[in-house]
């Protein structure tokens, strides 16, 4: 086996020697001493987005569970297998070891009992805390990642067999899942049929008994030798259901192995405010509000001092580097391009007080609250983004949305920060009304605020620009006149906060671009008779393109638009 002395190891907890309660003793301890097989992933499933296995290294696994002084086991009790277990652990060598750093290497070991063509996924999810027993109330750091078995040719094999395999998961957003800072997790492992949550009958976890083999992974850092496991396969884990290891002179260990200090796999260009270039992860790029030019783009190559047209968040255009303009929180239009054709947004700032956010009240969600702004203006809107300074001292418990009141459309923009499930223990989006300082929701940025790319813990007064969680291209095409508002909810009791300020920004539609045009033909005339029938459609849907003349008054679909519809058409296309 290479040598690990270099790198801080993460290792689960084994098969015990007495098992607590009358449901785990129902469990054999079944022994395996026939040939352990390396296997390989054909790829791996993170956030519903499938990833490339990096091809080469070596697999020790098969090694180490082949040279193994002691026989193998795993569990298992007529033909039933325990699909899934979990255990609390720590790294080793002591506190402050996984802070800052990445788990990126996963090497498991597993069984397969009995003939079956049937695919199998193993599940790996990580909890940021030391917790036996449940995961329901800890911080789950990232997404399950999901590492994608087809079946051997002609299916698994009907004898029981041992297979092992050792995965880089380096190719995931960021390098990696973030390491926790406190060097204590909780990891859940599942055996499932490939695609779904379905147990996979055939496939159960592998573990190696009594002395281990030379140069195996260490077995210090565990947080106790016990571990659970879902005996009864209710997808729960019991105090029933747990095994403590006793009397062993070299305790037993299923081998898998997270490794947190090996730098990540990708990293590229990153372009700063000032125009200097460094070459990092980018994970660590977007935090630092710096622009990532790609994996493996030199600095050499990445032009960080090119510069184009900026719309600042005031409307207002410069030219400047496209990290420069980032840092105040500006739209960078691309390279070269010019003020005149920028097409920048226009803002509406919200004016009234702070609206305090009503804290859950234990499991329960507190009342949504909103802060609006009124728009006057009346133009189709072709985009749109909201900046913000929310206070509050756990992010993770808040969700958000953008609101158009008159058409009803609203927006998810953030939700729980973290994982989907909260978890993010940082402070406040955004830290002053200032441009630059603003937590800045935009279809366009780069990043999700999530881990990753971000640390498990979120970023105290997280601003620059990220995606919100679903497209605010949703209000594309409609009237921008009317009211807008921001709406936060907190689901996570003990923590407080108050939406501060916010800003609206809505884009108008590009110089040439004809409302009249309602098919959107390109053959000219572009502005013919069937845009009437199109305009006819789009009425009787009772579409927001149909409020020609931007009322607010209910109906805001009515006579007038017509009319509106009728001077736009006999206008021409000269002007939007």
């Amino acid at each position: 086996m290479p040598n690990r002395s270099c790198c801080r190891t993460l290792v689960l907890a084994s098969l015990a020697g007495t098992a607590l309660g009358a449901t785990a003793a129902a469990r054999a301890q079944t022994a395996y001493r026939g040939e352990v097989h390396s296997i390989t992933p054909s790829s791996i499933t993170y956030r519903g987005v499938t990833y490339p296995v990096i091809s080469g290294g070596a697999d020790d696994q098969a090694l180490i569970y082949q040279n193994s002084t002691g026989p193998l086991y795993y569990l298992a009790n007529a033909g039933v297998s325990p699909y899934q277990l979990m255990d609390d652990v720590s790294y080793t060598p002591g506190p402050g070891a996984g802070a800052g750093r990445l788990i990126n290497t996963v090497k498991i070991g597993f069984v397969t009992t009995a003939a079956s063509p049937t695919n199998l996924d193993v599940e790996l999810t990580v909890w940021d805390t030391e917790f036996a027993g449940t995961p329901a109330n800890q911080t789950q750091v990232g997404a399950p990642v999901i590492l994608n078995y087809p079946a051997p040719s002609g299916g698994w094999p009907a004898a029981v067999s041992a297979w092992t395999s050792e995965v880089n998961i380096a190719t995931l957003p960021g390098g990696g899942i973030p390491a926790s800072a406190d060097d204590q997790v909780l990891v859940r492992y599942r055996m499932l049929q490939a695609g779904t949550t379905t147990p996979h009958a055939q496939a159960t976890p592998l573990f190696a008994m009594g002395a281990a083999a030379p140069g195996a992974p260490p077995t210090v850092g565990n947080s106790r030798a016990s571990f659970y496991y879902d005996a009864n396969n209710d997808g729960q884990f019991a105090n029933t259901e747990q095994y403590i290891l006793t009397g062993f002179t070299a305790a037993s260990n299923l081998y898998l192995e997270l490794q947190s200090d090996v730098p990540p796999l990708f990293t590229g260009a990153c372009c700063a405010a000032n125009g200097t270039c460094t070459t990092v992860s980018p994970s660590s790029c977007s935090t630092s509000g710096g622009i990532y030019r790609g994996n493996n783009v030199t600095c050499a190559a990445a032009n960080c001092n090119a510069t184009g047209a900026c719309c600042q968040l005031d409307g207002t255009c410069s030219v400047a580097n496209e990290a420069s303009c980032k840092s105040t929180n500006g739209l960078y239009r691309g390279n070269a391009a010019a003020c005149g054709s920028a097409n920048c947004p226009t803002s509406y700032a919200y004016t009234g007080a702070p609206v305090s956010i009503d804290d859950a009240v234990g499991t329960n969600c507190g009342a949504q609250v909103l802060a609006q702004i009124s728009v006057t203006d009346s133009f189709t809107v072709s985009a749109a983004d909201a900046s913000m300074l929310v206070t509050h001292t756990w992010q993770g418990d808040l969700q958000m949305w953008l609101k158009h009141v008159q058409t009803g459309t609203t927006v998810r923009i953030v939700n729980q920060p973290s994982n989907g499930g909260g978890g993010f223990g940082a402070d406040d989006f955004g830290s002053s009304p200032l441009a630059g300082d603003l937590f800045r929701l935009v279809d366009s940025a780069a990043d999700f605020y999530r881990s990753p790319p971000v640390g498990s813990n979120g970023v105290d007064r997280v601003h620059f620009q990220w995606k919100p969680e679903s497209p605010l291209a949703a209000f594309n095409g409609e009237n921008s006149a009317g009211q807008w508002q921001l709406l936060a909810q907190d689901c996570g009791a003990g923590d407080a906060g108050a939406i501060q300020y916010w800003v609206l920004s809505l884009q108008r539609p590009a110089a040439g671009v004809c409302y009249a045009n309602c098919d959107a033909s390109t053959t000219a005339p572009v502005a013919n008779v069937a845009d009437f029938t199109c305009f006819l459609q789009k009425f009787a849907a009772n579409d927001a393109y149909a409020n020609c003349d931007g009322s607010t008054t209910p109906p805001v679909v009515n006579v007038g638009d017509f009319t509106c519809f009728l001077q736009k058409f006999a206008a021409g296309c000269s002007a939007p």
